[in-house]
C-alpha cells in the first residue's frame, strides 16, 4: 500500500491535485474500498487502487498536453496576429505615402500637359504668322516683277 504522496510524486502531480482528482467522479466510485486511512489520517491505496489511479492519471496527462499544446498553438497564433497587425499598419502608411506621391506627379503631369497645350498654342500662332508673312512678301515679289506697289 501506497500513501497519496507516494502515488503523487510517482505520476508528476502535487497532493493537493491528487486528492482533487480522488474527490472527484469516476475517480472517487472506481477506488471506493481501494483506500484506507491510518489512525493519523494518512489515507492508503491499495495495489489495484494505484492502478485505477495511474490509468486515469495517464489519460489525464493526454488531455492536460492537448490543453497545453492548445494553449502554446494560441499564444503563437495571438503573436502571430499581432506581428500581422502591425506589418499591416506599415503597409497601410506606405500605401498612403505611394497615394500622396502619386497625386503630386498627377498635379505636374497636368501641369506640364498644360504647358505643352499653350506652348502648342503659341506655336502655332508663330507659324501661321510668319505664313502670313511669307505670303505678303510673296505678293510683294509679284508686285515687283509687275511693278505695282501696295497701298
Amino acid at each position: 500500500m501506497k500513501t497519496v504522496l507516494q502515488i503523487a510524486r510517482e505520476i508528476n502531480i502535487s497532493k493537493q491535485a491528487l486528492e482533487k482528482r480522488l474527490s472527484r467522479s469516476p475517480l472517487k466510485e472506481q477506488l471506493q474500498g481501494h483506500i484506507s486511512k491510518t489512525e493519523k489520517g494518512v489515507k492508503l491505496i491499495d495495489a489495484v487502487g494505484e492502478t485505477i489511479i495511474i490509468k486515469n492519471a495517464i489519460d489525464i496527462n493526454i488531455d492536460t498536453a492537448v490543453d497545453t499544446n492548445t494553449d502554446v498553438v494560441i499564444d503563437t497564433t495571438i503573436d502571430a496576429i499581432a506581428a500581422l497587425i502591425k506589418q499591416l499598419e506599415i503597409k497601410d502608411k506606405q500605401i498612403d505615402d505611394l497615394n500622396n506621391r502619386l497625386a503630386e506627379s498627377n498635379s505636374a503631369l497636368v501641369a506640364a500637359q498644360q504647358s505643352l497645350t499653350a506652348e502648342q498654342t503659341l506655336h502655332a500662332g508663330t507659324i501661321q504668322s510668319r505664313l502670313l508673312t511669307d505670303s505678303e512678301k510673296k505678293a510683294g515679289l509679284w508686285s515687283k516683277i509687275f511693278k505695282k506697289k501696295n497701298q
